[in-house]
């Protein structure tokens, strides 16, 4: 018997159980507000010093509450955001926007800024990553 001919349906079949869990997790209820969130964290790659990375970090309010973003806090003033303001009924999403300049410090080397997430969800507060690597300018 051919292990290939077993192993790759099974892989498959077990993808697409997961695909499917997370699925049903994604459109369940729970009670009161909840933000799912698209990703939790963001890994940006290489920058070079002196240069600014955005990213958008999503989510959706999967409760049966209309959803409300109190604060978002960020680690050092190297790091900026902006998020959807105003209650998000359940169903609907919004983002939150992160602005990082390296300019306002003066790291090098492999950087993880964590987003807090302050609201009235069942699971406040939320976090979320920036993982990045600055480079020195001419080091790529």
């Amino acid at each position: 018997m051919n292990l290939k001919k077993i192993i790759v349906p099974l892989a498959i079949l077990l993808l697409q159980i997961q695909f499917t869990k997370a699925q049903d997790i994604l459109n369940q209820k729970v009670d009161g507000a909840y933000i799912s969130l698209e990703e939790q964290m963001k890994d940006a790659g290489d920058i070079i010093y002196g240069d600014s990375l955005d990213h958008i970090f999503k989510f959706t309010n999967t409760g049966d509450k209309d959803l409300i973003i109190q604060n978002v806090i960020t680690t050092c003033s190297c790091t900026s955001r902006k998020y959807t303001e105003g209650p998000i009924a359940p169903g609907k999403s919004g983002e939150i926007r992160v602005h990082f300049d390296s300019n306002k410090q003066d790291k090098i080397g492999r950087q993880n800024k964590v987003i807090t997430i302050l609201s009235n969800a069942k699971n406040n507060p939320e976090r979320v990553i920036l993982n990045f690597n600055i480079l020195e300018k001419g080091k790529r």
